[in-house]
């Protein structure tokens, strides 16, 4: 019996020894599993040195910011599509504010790729919520009659911007009617093919 309890004395010192690097190992295992990204938005193309183009994307659809040094317009793209030329009133939600924007969906071409896009008339709120970080769910109708729902995390967006145009926007893109598409309209200037409405 001495024998055995002199191996299990060795083994048990063994483990106890070995533990400490198990318990290391499995550490310095879970230090490089990926996080999750700062941020849900990214950068989706690049337009040009004046004009960022930034996306959001959901289930059930997208958010996309394009904006100058100036401006923001806002367009959010569902997922089953719009009808041409529709109203839809988009329902936004905020910790701060509830409310209806205006909106249209509108045929736009990108890269000579046709999308349909419900673009928002009046998005000051959204660029507000934007640039000071302010989550928010948008609600809006569905052509089969349901609502669908984006909840759009701003984390990260502002600095994406700054990163992109070298300063934030000066202000939201002016109260304009449904037709209003002041920061699409520079693309169209500055780009021979990109998001002509």
């Amino acid at each position: 019996m001495g024998k055995h309890s002199r191996f299990g004395r060795f083994f048990r010192s063994a483990i106890l020894a070995v533990s400490p690097l198990v318990a290391a190992g499995a550490v310095s295992a879970q230090a490089v599993e990926p996080h999750e990204p700062l941020t849900p938005w990214r950068i989706a193309k690049a337009v040009n040195d004046s004009t960022a183009h930034l996306v959001h994307v959901a289930s059930g659809g997208s958010l996309h910011a394009i904006c100058t040094r100036s401006e923001c317009d806002m367009f959010v793209e569902p997922a089953a599509g719009c009808v041409p030329g529709q109203v839809y009133p988009v329902l936004a939600n905020s910790a701060v504010k509830v409310g209806v924007m205006p909106s249209r969906c509108v045929l736009v071409r990108d890269d000579d790729q046709p999308k349909l896009v419900v673009h928002i008339a009046k998005p000051g709120f959204l660029v507000g919520s934007l640039l000071s970080a302010r989550d928010l769910s948008l609600a809006f109708p569905t052509q089969d009659g349901l609502m669908n729902v984006l909840d759009i995390r701003m984390q990260g967006a502002a600095s994406l911007l700054r990163d992109a145009l070298g300063a934030l926007p000066a202000q939201a893109a002016a109260e304009r009617g449904p037709d209003g598409h002041a920061a699409l309209d520079a693309i169209v200037r500055n780009s021979v093919s990109r998001y002509r409405i």
